[in-house]
């Protein structure tokens, strides 16, 4: 049998060969008699094509059949996603009369659905097409009776999630990266560069598509994607092994912490939504262990949430200091009693989320986003907020901090008025989170304008009036 399979992949150039070698990182064993049937996610861009391509000639040495889908979203111009779809179709047709068992299916969500399912999840334009797309490919799993789906992240999108994840500030878990396989989703590509498949695509002399929104720099990882990596490229030689191999030991590090979370006892009912945990144990933990417990029993809600450091830090400060309080961030509610803690998710507590104080004198004030600590500067007579991590907002009192209303506008360096909600909008802020991002208003003057938007609570950035800043 290995002599088989060895016969076999010698009809493969390098490409394919290293696509081979990472499935069986995947333990996934290739053979004629196997009864596999693989299924691969194609867009029509670089990778997906090459991974179209390359999957054929590999899979049709031992005779294992490939189902391909394409999710044409309709979140672009239809001349330009509808173009793409029928360019993976047509692809797929010239392969199969090439001899290859290949069959296409284009899966086409209804317009405004993306938008509509942002709205219902109080999430990103990104975050809904990506939930409908993982969606479709559940049920194409189903339908075609999978044994696998490809999906072709490259190395440099692995790259730029590192990147992106520690820019982001996130945990241990998530600074592991993309993982090769989950459950029956693998990723044939991770382990090979966008330089490696363009090099195959113009061997093959294949074209591809592009996506016109790559270019678009209000998106972060579009920003790492052109601004940053070619800067680390050019000054930071060998920086891309050193990012990998630390993603390496955060997995190593993770599955340890994983192991041990797994000893603790969560009560998840969900029914009712929500994950207790017995207090006293609670603290009994180190403070480490508290944050990824914490974390465990929010994912248990739905591993949709990243939630921010600050905030897990902010409950677990408090738990030091009071005996029953809550705690909110996005749908999600801490609740901590006498004898428990629960964690628990309310599709309507976005709705009712309402804060509101007015600050006139120093001292700690407590908000659904977190605890902040109002200090005077004696040297310059003003006010700010001690822990907050980048420049400071220097303000005189009373001023009043508040979540977003409706029209709110603050000035910009041109000293025009702009939309707070198009700031949010320009920032990628997910509509559950903006209800939870602080502005300070300054009372002390009759116009009362907004002077600071504090997004670092919630994982964002500030905007802060220049005339506020020292």
């Amino acid at each position: 049998m290995r002599t088989a399979f060895f016969i076999m992949i010698q009809n493969l150039n390098p490409f394919e060969k290293k696509i081979v070698n990472t499935l069986k990182e995947c333990n996934i064993c290739l053979c004629a008699d196997s009864k596999l049937i693989f299924g691969a996610a194609v867009s029509g861009g670089a990778d997906s094509v090459s991974l179209l391509i390359a999957l054929c000639n590999i899979l049709n040495q031992f005779k294992i059949p490939l189902k391909v889908i394409t999710v044409n979203h309709f979140i672009r111009e239809d001349s330009e996603t509808c173009a793409d779809a029928t360019f993976v179709k047509e692809l797929c047709n010239q392969l199969k009369k090439k001899g290859f068992d290949v069959e296409c299916r284009i899966c086409e969500l209804a317009k405004g659905k993306v938008f509509s399912t942002a709205k219902e999840r109080k999430a990103g334009i990104e975050e809904a097409a990506r939930f409908l797309r993982y969606s479709e490919f559940e049920k194409f799993i189903k339908e075609e009776n999978l044994s696998y789906i490809c999906l072709a992240h490259n190395q440099n999108d692995q790259l730029e999630t590192l990147i992106m994840r520690f820019l982001q500030g996130s945990d241990l878990i998530n600074s592991c990266g993309i993982p090769v396989v989950r459950d029956k989703i693998i990723r044939p590509l991770i382990n090979t560069t966008r330089e490696e498949i363009e090099s195959y695509l113009k061997e093959k002399n294949q074209s591809w598509r592009t996506d016109s929104t790559n270019q678009d720099t209000s998106y972060l990882r579009n920003r790492i994607r052109n601004n940053l990596v070619p800067l680390l490229n050019k000054d930071f030689f060998g920086w891309q092994s050193s990012v990998l191999s630390g993603a390496k030991k955060n997995q190593y590090d993770a599955q340890i912490i994983e192991e041990q979370i797994k000893k603790f006892k969560i009560d998840f009912n969900p029914q009712k939504k929500c994950s207790t945990i017995n207090k006293q144990d609670f603290m009994n933990l180190n403070e480490g262990m508290q944050h990824h417990l914490f974390i465990k029993a929010i994912n248990l809600l739905s591993d949709d949430y990243r939630i921010p450091f600050v905030f897990l830090s902010d409950v677990i400060s408090s738990l030091k200091e009071k005996q029953e309080f809550y705690k909110i961030y996005s749908d999600i509610l801490i609740e901590v009693k006498k004898d428990f803690i629960i964690v628990r998710k309310n599709e309507n507590l976005q709705k009712e989320l309402f804060f509101s104080d007015i600050i006139t004198r120093e001292g700690k004030y407590d908000f659904p986003f977190g605890s902040i600590l109002i200090q005077k500067d004696e040297t310059l007579g003003k006010y700010y907020i001690q822990n907050q991590r980048s420049k400071k907002c220097f303000f005189d009192i009373p001023v009043c901090i508040r979540n977003v209303q409706t029209g709110d506008e603050i000035l910009t360096a041109d000293k025009k008025l702009k939309k707070v909600s198009d700031i949010f909008a320009d920032w990628h802020v997910p509509l559950q989170e903006r209800s939870l991002i602080p502005v300070i208003q300054d009372l002390t003057c009759p116009a009362q304008q907004l002077i600071c938007i504090l997004g670092e609570f919630t994982g964002f950035k500030n905007w802060i009036l220049k005339e506020n800043q020292n």
